[in-house]
């Protein structure tokens, strides 16, 4: 599916080139009378009217532009490389993408044109995904993503969003990749960009698409349909009614999916574009294999494989590995599918290599770590800023005492020298003496303050002293907690590579084994071996799932808990004992706004865990109760069962990872851990509530303001 979404709009260098298709002859002409230096735009412009529906006839005109360069200025020269590189893209060939358009880079650096440069880095990111090199797409698409906006560069910016979302996800990250198509889809309606908008509707419906969410797919390819009606696009058209005819295959309508896929296939055809035409020759064998008609299915797969590996399409070669080894299974040669089954893991394991997820991983962290360090310099701008504001209210806050100590005096001395003068006023010589002893007290006093001064000063430089000291210990605390971090993502993504790749062959094997071997007690074991491979992958999943929520982005919504309900039902349907329990739910009516992500996450783990420690006694009712409630400015989600229980010894473990409690039952213990931390990640509590029924009761209450931290 990715190759036909695929539709990217590669970069040129004026924005009205976009704007405008200017007349194909009127361009010629004026090629024709150009003087030297308006050649290179005259070329950009025709070729890029060509290379969507003619790309054959825009290679001719993008090796003029290259040959024209040779004697111009490096910005001419990355031009002109970076259009010849755009149509062997058009074209398919995406390994002489690739090189031309690192050449076409460094001319773009000599030149240091800004935009340029964030076009060169979209297109080889682009190029780098067609391929199937992902870490290295996602690297120079972020980068090019991030430079736009810190420019402020509208132009171009929908077609890298959606080339971002595009990576997003062929990795299978569907929320993530439909964030910023759904961006794409914004601006575009902003700048009423047919075009883009087009390609923007084809890319959400493919999410929705490969999630089986078949209906919302539809929805969305209709109305890219009713925008392609208004525009000239042969390769975005044949896109859309590929898309369809995805949708009418999912959905069994087969002689509809036919029509479909035929007319995406005459248009594929007339541009040459080979990588539309391999994906629809498999989409013809998948339905000659589900209609019963397996020559017919064989032909159109062995059409397909012999395009994709011409154009290098290995994502599509993948696909083809898999759908050979389900007909051959279907045809009970299990030696010819075992053949395919071997060809399908190297090729996938060459595509999804060790280093994937780290790199993946690493420049996301990079991304954010720039970001990081941007808020951290302001941080210390601020702090700065009321370290000082600080040190002057403190300053006139001891001068008041000051005054008010010294005026406090002389009113108090005042008053005594004015009773003496009325008092005793034949004893001059007295007063004089008073009035030397308050001199000396005045003395002692300026001395008293000079002192009282410089011990203010000390106790400032200790001040200062123990912020600085604070402020280091601070940043070497979250240097030492983001290096933590880091090293447990990588341990966890690599260990989930190196030994979850052996038990997915391991489980494979198994079941082919368990295809052919007859004696009992042979089955039996490859049974148990099968069942332990698989408990230990799916502990694996549970572990990276604990990495990913706290990587998670929090995206705030209404939520829909009778549909988050519904869909952790669905997930958990084929669970042992999921059968056997009676679910109740009560829900008050209101208006929440959170993570669904993370919401369905927690009621997945919590009715998981009901399911896997209900009574196994047949005469007593397994009760599952889902109350769903508002106290005060708290939601308040109650999960109750009656369950095996939990002995009071074991409550201060409860939501520990590995805890004893758990592996007593044969159980990790990941589910309630996970559910704290989901519960945590969103500003919420959870705990083991009183029930009046001597039921298993978990409450969870979650803010009904939330506010990001």
């Amino acid at each position: 599916m990715r190759a036909f979404w695929l539709l990217i709009l590669l970069i040129n260098i004026g924005a009205s080139s976009w704007a405008q298709k200017p007349n194909l002859d009127s361009l010629k002409n004026a090629l024709a009378k150009a003087a030297p230096e308006e050649r290179i735009e005259i070329l950009n412009k025709i070729i890029i009217t060509l290379w969507l529906n003619q790309p054959d006839s825009a290679m001719i005109y993008a090796k003029e532009a290259v040959a024209f360069s040779q004697n111009l200025d490096p910005r001419s020269k990355a031009i002109a490389i970076r259009l010849l590189g755009g149509v062997y893209y058009y074209k398919g060939q995406y390994d002489s993408t690739i090189k031309y358009s690192y050449k076409a880079l460094k001319f773009v650096e000599e030149a240091k044109d800004s935009t340029l440069l964030t076009s060169s880095m979209n297109n080889l990111g682009l190029a780098f995904y067609s391929v199937g090199s992902y870490p290295e797409a996602l690297e120079y698409l972020l980068k090019a993503l991030k430079m736009k906006y810190r420019i402020k560069q509208e132009y171009g910016l929908t077609q890298t969003l959606n080339n971002v979302g595009l990576v997003y996800n062929e990795l299978k990250q569907y929320d993530k990749a439909r964030t910023y198509f759904n961006q794409a889809i914004e601006l575009c309606k902003q700048l009423k960009d047919d075009d883009a908008l087009l390609y923007s509707y084809n890319n959400l419906a493919d999410t929705y698409l490969n999630e089986k969410k078949i209906e919302v797919a539809e929805k969305y390819f209709k109305m890219a349909s009713e925008i392609g009606e208004r525009i000239d696009n042969t390769i975005w058209e044949a896109a859309t009614y590929s898309g369809l005819g995805n949708v009418a295959l999912e959905q069994k309508q087969y002689k509809q999916a036919r029509i479909y896929f035929a007319r995406s296939l005459q248009l594929s055809k007339q541009i040459n574009e080979l990588n539309g035409i391999a994906n629809t020759y498999s989409y013809f064998s998948r339905i000659h294999a589900e209609t019963g008609k397996i020559d017919s299915a064989f032909y159109y797969l062995r059409q397909s494989q012999k395009i994709a590996r011409e154009i290098r399409a290995r994502d599509l070669e993948l696909e083809n590995y898999d759908a050979y080894t389900k007909l051959y299974v279907g045809l009970k040669k299990y030696d010819s599918a075992f053949t395919y089954q071997l060809k399908f893991k190297e090729l996938r394991d060459t595509l999804f290599d060790q280093n994937l997820a780290r790199n993946i991983n690493d420049i996301q962290l990079q991304i954010q770590d720039e970001e990081t360090k941007n808020i951290l310099k302001e941080k210390d701008k601020e702090i700065s800023w009321r370290t000082r504001q600080a040190y002057f209210l403190a300053a006139i806050v001891i001068l008041a005492i000051i005054s008010i100590i010294g005026a406090y005096r002389s009113l108090k001395r005042e008053r005594r020298l004015k009773n003496d003068l009325t008092i005793k006023n034949s004893e001059v010589e007295d007063q004089k003496e008073e009035l030397l002893n308050s001199n000396e007290q005045l003395e002692q006093a300026h001395r008293l303050i000079i002192k009282q001064n410089s011990e203010l000063e000390d106790f400032n430089q200790r001040l200062q002293h123990t912020v600085e000291a604070r402020t280091q210990e601070l940043e070497i605390a979250n240097q030492n907690l983001n290096l933590v971090n880091l090293e447990l993502d990588n341990f966890v993504y690599k260990s989930s590579h190196d030994i979850k790749g052996p038990l997915v062959r391991l489980i494979g094997l198994c079941h082919v084994a368990l295809l052919d071997v007859k004696d009992e007690t042979a089955r039996e074991y490859l049974t148990r071996l099968n069942e332990s491979a698989k408990n230990l992958s799916d502990l694996f999943d549970r572990l990276r799932e604990v990495s990913d929520i706290n990587q998670l982005e929090l995206k705030m919504e209404l939520v829909d808990f009778g549909k988050i309900i519904q869909s952790s039902k669905a997930r958990l349907k084929n669970m042992t004992g999921f059968d056997q329990m009676d679910f109740k739910e009560t829900a008050a009516e209101s208006s929440f706004y959170s993570d669904s992500f993370l919401l369905e996450t927690i009621f997945t783990n919590m009715i998981e865990n009901a399911i896997k420690f209900q009574k196994r006694s047949t005469h007593e009712p397994k009760i599952m109760e889902l109350k769903i409630r508002t106290n005060k400015e708290v939601l308040v989600i109650s999960f109750i069962d009656n369950g095996i229980g939990i002995r009071e010894t074991d409550h201060k473990h409860l939501f520990q990872m590995f805890s004893n409690a758990a592996l007593e039952y044969k159980n990790v213990g990941l589910g309630l851990y996970i559910v704290k931390q989901c519960v945590a990640k969103l500003n919420g509590t959870i705990r083991l509530a009183h029930n009046e029924n001597q039921f298993t009761e978990f409450e969870v209450m979650l803010p009904l303001q939330f506010s990001l931290k």
